[in-house]
């Protein structure tokens, strides 16, 4: 653990922990590492920046870095802090080469300032967010217009485009058709000179191991507000620490064992779904060209797959996902592939052997484990849920009698709120605020209009502040058969208790129908 104090107070704190460490070298980590942003985890509100690389058996952590504030050079502290304790924590390297990440402008801005080398990609999906948020939120624009223009932003070639002049015709076809609505075509010029950043055709030659979208951070994330915070914010940064070091770096190791004993059998069920479709081939269908280099025969097509770095010349193994011909490759000349499933002894013991370290078992040991589904074989979780905490609707009420019967303001106290507001305008000039936390922070002090405003202000912000860490609304209105709250969702097998009939009851005053 690394905290670094800057004399603007924009304080950073790095955390590397034991499984991140023996994760450095590895050569999943030089590849792509994805990275992501959240708050709201503690009573602070500070800024938790996870950094992930994707393995065979889903994404590890690097290194999480909490910060003050979600400022550019906040980010640049917490990213400077390690590349200075662990500057090759990139598979050897002193930069990876591709940064996944969603759109935000300070932290791409930071990681651009501390590592220029290395490659900056967007997530498919936070692209197609914010182009319907931005077309939602149009109200000169009809409904229709609206769905139109997000097809043929994403679905008809823009994004997924497979050739330049198919994106070049997908551009002018969209183009022509949104002409009446300048500020479309503005937005969408101006994000098009983007394109390296997000269009797929730009990364036919990059090793993404097929991940377009930033869905190991998002899942990251929810483990450590569900599983690790059980949705409760921490007491403050050193507890947030605690929970890291300890229950984190803990949920890490017992997954990564339970792939390296065969109890998560999604590596295998996917390992057999290639297996059968890579069952036609044949050794005639393959030949060795040297220097880790094989030609395999497919039908009319002849792909090259390259066993080095894990890559196939065919449209579904071009940047490096694991394909029906490399598993037929893997089958037939028994060669291990960097980004082959881990379905054989000597991956799982590697695997155990980044989650124990010495105290990995031999070689030996995971030799009799079977790749076959078993009943016994059930998502077990040792945390409790969390309580809800009921609103009181007699608690505002009380206090706020109590408001009214306490004895009026001295002058003296008067002159004390006014010399902190004179204080907190000093606060303000030399702040580095986002706009964005500008205009929440303008909302909240348009809200006090009266007297009554001011004497409720902090009444309403100890009920609203409850230590819960809220999820989007959108979250809530999906969850079609529990309780609609921000209550943390439960794991595993539901209880074989049968549910208890309630009868109606019977209305002795109401009229018989014959």
């Amino acid at each position: 653990t690394t905290v670094k104090f800057h004399d603007d107070h924009l304080w950073a704190v790095l955390l590397v922990t034991p499984l991140m460490k023996k994760n450095h070298p590895l050569s999943s980590s030089k590849e792509i590492i994805f990275i992501d942003s959240t708050a709201s985890c503690e009573t602070s509100s500070s800024t938790i920046t996870i950094m992930l690389s994707a393995t065979k058996v889903g994404a590890l952590p690097l290194a999480v870095m909490i910060h003050a504030s979600q400022c550019m050079q906040n980010y640049i502290n917490a990213f400077e802090l390690l590349k200075m304790n662990f500057p090759q924590c990139f598979g050897g390297q002193d930069h990876p080469d591709i940064f996944m990440s969603d759109d935000s402008s300070a932290e791409k801005g930071a990681l651009a300032a501390v590592w220029p080398e290395a490659k900056q990609l967007l997530c498919h999906f936070h692209v197609a967010q914010a182009e319907w948020r931005w077309l939602f939120s149009h109200k000169m624009m009809e409904q229709e217009k609206k769905s139109t223009f997000m097809k043929l932003f994403q679905a008809v070639q823009v994004m997924y485009a497979d050739s330049e002049e198919n994106l070049l015709d997908a551009e002018n076809n969209l183009l022509l058709k949104c002409k009446n609505y300048p500020d479309y075509v503005k937005r969408f010029r101006n994000f098009l000179a983007r394109k390296k950043e997000w269009i797929l055709l730009f990364r036919k030659d990059l090793i993404t191991r097929n991940n377009n979208t930033n869905n190991f951070s998002e899942a990251s994330i929810r483990i450590l507000k569900d599983v690790i915070l059980s949705r409760t914010r921490a007491f403050n940064v050193i507890a947030l620490c605690e929970f890291f070091l300890g229950v984190w770096e803990d949920y890490f190791t017992k997954k990564l064992f339970e792939f390296a004993t065969s109890r998560r059998l999604s590596v295998t069920v996917f390992y057999d779904k290639i297996r059968k479709k890579s069952s036609n081939f044949t050794e005639n269908d393959l030949k060795d060209l040297s220097n880790n280099l094989f030609k395999i025969n497919s039908g009319e097509h002849t792909y090259i797959i390259k066993t080095d770095v894990g890559v196939c010349s065919c449209p579904s193994g071009l940047t490096g996902a694991f394909c029906k011909h490399q598993c037929a490759l893997m089958e037939l000349k028994k060669i291990r592939l960097p980004n082959a499933p881990p379905v054989t002894p000597e991956d799982k013991h590697e695997l155990a052997l980044l989650a124990l370290g010495p105290k990995c078992p031999p070689k030996d040991f995971f030799c009799n484990f079977k790749n076959q589904l078993s009943s016994a074989t059930v998502e077990s979780n040792a945390f409790e849920l969390p309580i809800e905490q009921e609103t009181d609707s007699n608690a505002h009420s009380n206090n706020e009698g109590q408001i009214i019967n306490a004895k009026p303001i001295t002058n003296f106290k008067r002159e004390e709120i006014l010399n902190e507001l004179k204080r907190i305008t000093d606060v303000v000039k030399i702040a580095n605020l986002s706009e964005e936390s500008g205009d929440r922070l303008i909302r909240n002090l348009q809200k006090i209009q009266t007297v009554k405003d001011l004497k409720n202000i902090y009444v309403l912000k100890k009920q609203i502040f409850r230590g819960k860490i809220k999820v989007q609304p959108t979250s809530i209105a999906r969850r079609k058969s529990l309780i609609r709250s921000s209550r943390r969702i439960p794991f595993g097998r539901p209880l074989k208790t049968e549910k208890k009939s309630i009868p109606r009851e019977k209305e002795i005053s109401a009229p018989i129908l014959i």
